[in-house]
């Protein structure tokens, strides 16, 4: 009877263990997982930052779209709010819509250019401001349907054997630039150069309805202070339908050159321009 009794004992003990045990890794998996308190809880909280860093966004315009917290910054998708850098290139990633301020420094320990319209850009800008010691202030490349509410330029130097444009254009279709003050003081080649890139294979195709509304476009400061302003105040080459309207084209290094037209130009645009003889 003894015997029995104490078996009986020994099979009711195991079977609590067994019930305790797996009600306990139930409630460790599920509920109260410890900090440090076994791999698994290690894994669990791994999987938490994972998750937690993946998801992060950041708000690209007024809609719910998404971008990891720490995109690259040379290609960085713009915010409704802006972009500001120093020292790196900003690249249009495509679709935009900004409604404020993009903001690129190059200064004198930087390289390269300021701001690219690439991969199709298109949409909207509010502003664009440049500081410029090497390259060109802004390169239009692959962009279509875009417009830019206003546009800052100065340059104050740039890299040995760069040939140096405020405004270079090698492709694109119909992107309307207003309010275009550049005082690409260093430039050696112009304010705004207009041109089909890599000889007719240029990046958005031959550039097509490129629009300079308004704007202000000045090689000299003060009597040649900062210069000496490039061989055109601005020039439109081989492209369809491009040019300026109602602009103020400043002298440059080369008399008779402020706006420059070329034969390669298929209907350029020349409207209610005026070319001071001084400013």
């Amino acid at each position: 009877m003894t015997k029995r009794f104490a078996i009986f004992l020994g099979v009711f003990a195991a079977g609590v263990a067994l019930a305790f045990g797996t009600a306990a890794a139930g409630t460790v998996d599920q509920n109260a997982c410890v900090e440090h308190s076994g791999n698994h809880c290690k894994r669990l909280a791994e999987s938490a930052a994972t998750t937690t860093a993946g998801s992060t966004s950041t708000a690209i315009t007024s809609t719910t779209t998404t971008t990891p917290s720490t995109p690259n910054p040379t290609t960085a998708t713009a915010t409704s709010n802006g972009v500001k850098l120093v020292d790196k290139e900003w690249v249009c990633p495509g679709p935009v819509d900004i409604t404020g301020t993009v903001q690129v420094t190059i200064d004198q320990s930087g390289s390269g250019d300021a701001v690219k319209f690439a991969n199709g850009c298109t949409g909207y800008i509010n502003r664009i401001v440049v500081t410029q010691y090497q390259g060109d202030g802004i390169h239009v490349g692959n962009a279509h349907n875009l417009t830019i509410g206003s546009v800052l330029i100065r340059c104050y130097g740039h890299a040995a054997g760069k040939h140096q444009d405020g405004v270079q254009v090698l492709g694109g279709s119909n992107v309307t630039i207003d309010n275009a003050d550049i005082g690409c003081y260093s430039a050696n080649n112009s304010q705004v150069w207009i041109n089909n890139g890599s000889g007719g294979n240029g990046p958005g195709g031959v550039p097509t309805n490129i629009i300079f509304n308004g704007g202000h476009f000045q090689g000299y400061f003060n009597n040649g202070q900062y210069g000496p302003g490039g061989a055109y105040g601005v020039s439109i080459g081989d492209s369809v339908g491009s040019g300026f309207r109602n602009a103020v084209i400043c002298p440059n290094a080369h008399t008779g050159r402020q706006l420059n037209i070329t034969p390669s130009a298929s209907s350029p645009v020349d409207v209610s321009n005026q070319m001071p003889s001084s400013c």
